[in-house]
């Protein structure tokens, strides 16, 4: 064989390699999915779980989100935390604080979806967590970042059971400077199983 000969078929095999890729996605190709969940797209943090009617156009991967479904939540992400310990005027002895996770500080405001146990905490409120009420932190099986304080859309509190399994959605708010209240809560919910 020849070089001119090996020149051309490497030639010839390189712009296969190339251009090959815009026959397979085409300008305006759509592609139909009914839900696809990601954490990362174009190395930038995306969360959550979006429909798809998304339109590929050559040479980008994506060119179009829809985002309006809400993030579903899940208790490893919520465990992803960290304290530090800070003295005050109220608490000299020093008190531990959390440090919320990056990921869960994009989702202030959004609307989310949690699933977890009923846990009442008193007549009229309630707190979704983790795990049952034997095992919760309240009982030392757990810490306070396995639990949600919930807040039902409207001041329309429902009457739960105690160790029921739900799933809620609402819009989400975490708190880290003060130790009385929980570190996440879920406002405006709306009980959906």
């Amino acid at each position: 064989m020849s070089k001119t000969y090996l020149i051309a078929i490497i030639v010839v095999i390189c712009s296969l390699l190339i251009f090959g890729g815009s026959y397979l996605v085409s300008n305006n190709k759509t592609i139909d999915k009914t839900k696809v969940n990601t954490d990362i797209i174009h190395d930038s943090v995306v969360l959550g779980t979006y429909s798809e009617k998304t339109k590929f156009k050559k040479d980008s991967i994506v060119s179009q989100y829809n985002i309006d479904e809400p993030y579903t939540l899940n208790w490893k992400l919520l465990s992803d935390i960290e304290y530090s310990e800070i003295k005050d005027s109220i608490y000299p002895e020093g008190i531990m604080y959390p440090k919320v996770n990056t990921k869960l500080k994009t989702l202030l405001g959004k609307e989310v979806v949690l699933k977890g146990y009923v846990i009442p905490i008193d007549e009229e409120s309630y707190a979704i967590s983790k795990n049952q009420m034997a095992s919760c932190f309240f009982c030392g099986a757990a810490g306070p970042e396995s639990i949600s304080g919930i807040n039902f859309k409207d001041g329309n509190t429902q009457r739960l059971k105690t160790d029921k399994f739900i799933t809620i959605k609402g819009i989400f708010r975490y708190n880290e400077t003060n130790p009385d209240d929980w570190i996440y809560n879920i406002d405006e919910v709306v009980v959906i199983e």
